[in-house]
């Protein structure tokens, strides 16, 4: 019986969206609506359990473009974004021949 088939893999993550703010009960509230954009990588590990079942491990590193800074006032700062966000998955899986 040969031996479970493990696999490691990575590359360029990208991820684009759309960021929208408002300041609600606040004096002078402003209002944010504009791409949110952000570069990374991302790196995956699959293992073949027995034929066509796999686990997969995946993690993602990514790096905004802009750092968002929420405020009150002219320097009471509640919330930035973080410099490197990331996050995983696991999963569960067939492969198809």
């Amino acid at each position: 019986m040969p031996l479970p088939a493990l696999e490691i893999s990575g590359c360029v993550a990208f991820d684009a969206g759309r960021l929208e703010v408002a300041g609600v009960d606040v004096a002078s509230a402003q209002r944010v609506d504009r791409p949110f954009i952000a570069a990374g990588i991302t790196a995956r590990l699959e293992w073949e359990i027995v034929h066509s079942f796999v686990i997969e491990a995946a993690a993602v590193t990514l790096v905004p473009v802009v750092r968002d800074r929420f405020f009150l006032g002219a320097g009471e700062t509640v919330h930035r974004t973080s410099v490197v966000v990331g996050g995983g998955t696991i999963g569960l899986g067939v492969r198809y021949p």
